[in-house]
């Protein structure tokens, strides 16, 4: 009650009525936790369901002779309708056995085979395609054109035949182009014959899933934010259902990652369930999913027959392999991407790395994990510092040396979040990089009251008020600032009055049932604010929910240390 009568108190950044605010508005963190562990929950089915395949539609289209209604062998063709207004495009193909003669409205482009497999994805709609060909800027006028591959031959000696097709742009990135065709009246994204035969559809594979595209039992960055959010909650609150839920999570994980395997060996595809883990290149594919398998797998460390804890060891140091050799770097170290365009700094990235570095490097023990941790705090305050705000913007471009159009709000609030992480855990550590991230985030979290709206909530776009008001980062600033408070790196009533007041925005998006609103979606670096208030936002998108657990943990951490 005492944390509630604070919350109401807060009336000089509010003209909503005591009443309004007690009734519709605030509710304690312990219950909040609750309510929004009880929507995931009751959405996570943790069974593998066999839905059709829509990855062919998108990006990159798969030929697979074994579906062609037994006619596989002899010559077959293939036909797209498409339209495009992007120049300096290329065609992409790749697989395994297949020849063909590529023709753009009738106009013969070339004669090519391919070998080796499909395409190595190493990046959001970046693939590397073994073949490719110019596509000639008079077909990318924005009008329809039909590409069709002619004398399409596979080698029956080829136990997986098969062939890929995407649109690159001049930077390699795969491009969605508009296709448009029916046959019997039913949409398709590209038609085939035998020789002499009708056009008919393509027949997709059935691929394992468990709902959803956005799942909440897949193997994603915001499952793993919300499992380590859960493990914290049930230390916090001695609920051992959270926990529970966790187990289930790592259980459905590893019983069925042999079956999806098999799924996608036999069909050769690349997106579904678990898709992010078998592409294992990119940080958001396995950096929060470790958290607590190397958490659990510590805790196992006893008992090292129990098979959970050989898997978990296992996959965790993988997944530390991977962040500290494999993943694209810069010459000073920075954790980095390839995409969208040379190498990108991206400031999601820093929570994607850091929040396994810190947590699973003091788990197993890896000192060489929390010292790239310390590094990569530095040296992306360097990259995405904005000089005149002292905020974070959302990238940094290697190529052109200048960083992006935008201060996006959720961007910048994992930055925050695994900052606070980072200097609670590794507190006391002899190290004076400590002292320079301690200064970054005292310095951003000042600058962030000067744009707090008056409901608590924060921006879309953090400088421009005109953007909409977004939950996710809302509520990573709240933890931001409870915490720094809480710990004594931030002194002043004002920061505390800021996060009591940012959980109060917060709560008064989730419904009694746990339903959220105003979280947005996945985000890609966009040219200019408009572009990000454009953007929608998504109920119960899953991103956002593991940073709303922690803003809960804060407060309610906050109001017992401080005795309210």
């Amino acid at each position: 009650m005492h944390l509630l009568r604070r919350l109401l108190s807060l009336s000089l950044f509010t003209f909503i009525s005591v009443t309004v605010v007690a009734q519709d508005y605030t509710v304690a963190p312990q219950q909040l936790v609750a309510r929004v562990f009880g929507m995931v929950a009751a959405q996570t089915d943790f069974k593998l369901r066999y839905h059709e395949s829509q990855e062919p539609q998108e990006r990159t289209f798969l030929f697979d002779p074994r579906r062609a209604g037994g006619h596989a062998e002899g010559a077959l063709e293939m036909a797209i309708t498409f339209s495009t207004d992007k120049q300096n495009m290329r065609l992409g193909f790749a697989g395994d056995g297949a020849m063909f003669e590529v023709f753009i409205d009738g106009e013969r482009l070339s004669v090519n085979s391919v070998d080796g497999g499909g395409p190595v994805r190493k990046d959001y709609s970046f693939a590397v395609f073994p073949t490719t060909i110019n596509m000639p800027d008079r077909y990318a006028d924005g009008r329809k054109h039909t590409l069709e591959l002619r004398n399409l031959v596979f080698d029956p000696e080829v136990a997986s035949p098969g062939l890929y097709l995407s649109w690159l742009l001049p930077n390699g990135m795969g491009h969605r182009v508009s296709t448009g065709q029916e046959i019997d009246g039913k949409q398709v994204g590209y038609k085939w014959r035998t020789p002499g035969g009708a056009w008919q559809a393509p027949t997709l594979p059935a691929i394992p899933e468990s709902g959803e595209r956005l799942d909440w039992s897949d193997f994603r960055y915001f499952t793993g934010t919300i499992l380590a959010a859960l493990r914290d909650a049930e230390a916090y609150y001695r609920e051992p259902r959270y926990g529970d839920y966790v187990q289930r999570h790592h259980d459905f994980f590893f019983a069925n990652r042999g079956e999806v395997a098999r799924s996608r060996e036999e069909n050769g595809f690349r997106g579904g369930l678990f898709g992010h883990y078998f592409r294992f290149l990119m940080l958001d594919d396995f950096g929060p999913q470790g958290v607590t398998l190397a958490e659990s797998a510590a805790a196992r460390a006893p008992f090292p027959n129990h098979p959970l804890a050989n898997e978990g060891y296992q996959l965790a140091n993988a997944i530390a392999h991977q962040i500290l050799t494999a993943v694209p770097r810069l010459e000073d170290g920075t954790l980095c991407r390839i995409t969208p365009d040379s190498f990108t700094v991206q400031s999601d990235d820093l929570f994607m790395a850091n929040l396994f570095s810190v947590r699973a490097g003091l788990a197993l023990g890896r000192e060489d994990l929390l010292e790239d941790a310390l590094l990569q705090s530095v040296n992306f305050s360097k990259y995405l510092t904005d000089e005149k705000t002292g905020l974070y913007r959302h990238a940094y471009n290697t190529k052109s040396g200048q960083q992006s159009s935008t201060i996006w709000g959720r961007g910048m609030g994992w930055t925050m979040v695994v900052d606070a992480i980072l200097l609670e855990r590794l507190a006391g550590r002899d190290d004076p990089r400590m002292e320079q991230i301690l200064k970054s985030f005292q310095s951003r979290c000042a600058a962030l009251l000067d744009y707090q709206s008056a409901d608590g909530r924060w921006h879309q776009v953090i400088t421009d008020s005109t953007t909409y008001k977004e939950t996710s980062c809302t509520a990573m600033f709240t933890y931001a600032l409870a915490t720094g408070y809480r710990m004594g790196w931030l002194t002043g009533e004002k920061y505390r009055d800021a996060a009591l007041l940012g959980y109060r925005g917060m709560s008064g998006q989730i419904s009694t049932d746990g339903t959220i609103a105003g979280i947005v979606q996945g985000t890609p670096i966009l040219p200019n604010p408009a572009a990000y208030d454009n953007h929608a936002t998504r109920k119960n998108d899953p991103r956002g929910v593991g940073a709303i657990l922690w803003a809960a943990m804060a407060i309610d951490k906050l109001a017992n240390e401080k005795g309210w």
